[in-house]
């Protein structure tokens, strides 16, 4: 691999998961003085797709998406219930109550089961990295701001939240808690937000193709 331009490193050729770098793409300029390189890159499955160079050099983005699609599926095998086998089901355990030694046997054998690398969602540990010191009331209040206080997805308002939870939650784009750059930073309400915690790849995707983490995003703090 040798160099493009000045400071930029040529990936063409590397093997990250199950992408393999074909070419360079382009460049993407942030208004904040950054520059991003984008790849060309062909999935062991044959999909292409440009990536982000970030997300390949830190392993966030593993295959064209081919890969969380498995995972769901290995998670969701088996043929779907029918609505009568489901009724069935709900009538036969009706008023029925699992003694005490029932409900222990029943917990120790699902404890660790899906804790850790055990978990199909699991990625390093990186949920337990703490957000970056710039990450403060006042810069999610800017891009609540920014985004009309509301989801980014469903729509969902912030005047319309009740209860505990009465902001919505700021979400990082790339899954970086220290990359705080405004135009990586989007609002979602609560559901939406845990709904990004699965399918990673789709998430990060979907944002940066519909344009929700393009150039006019970004905003001063």
């Amino acid at each position: 691999m040798g160099m493009i331009g000045k400071f930029m490193k040529d990936m063409a050729g590397k093997k990250c998961g199950r992408l393999t770098i074909r070419s360079f793409a382009h460049i993407k300029k942030y208004s904040s003085g950054s520059s991003v390189a984008y790849w060309n890159c062909i999935c062991e499955c044959g999909h292409e797709r440009i990536v982000d160079g970030r997300n390949l050099r830190s392993g966030i983005t593993k295959s064209c998406g081919c890969l969380n699609k498995e995972i769901n599926s290995r998670k969701a095998k088996g043929i779907p219930f029918t609505r009568e086998h489901r009724d069935k089901i709900s009538n036969a355990h009706k008023g029925k109550k699992h003694s005490e030694e029932h409900k222990r046997k029943n917990s120790e054998a699902k404890l660790g089961l899906y804790v850790g690398e055990n978990n199909p969602n699991w990625r390093g540990g990186i949920a337990r990295e703490p957000y970056s010191f710039n990450f403060v009331s006042k810069l999610r209040e800017k891009i609540r701001e920014r985004d009309n206080y509301q989801c980014q997805i469903c729509a969902m308002k912030e005047s319309n939240l009740i209860g505990y939870h009465r902001e919505l939650p700021v979400h990082h784009i790339d899954y970086d808690k220290t990359n705080d750059k405004t135009e990586n930073l989007i609002t979602l309400c609560h559901s939406c937000h845990s709904k990004t915690s699965f399918n990673r790849e789709y998430w990060q995707e979907y944002f940066e193709i519909s344009g929700e983490a393009q150039n006019y995003r970004s905003i001063s703090c």
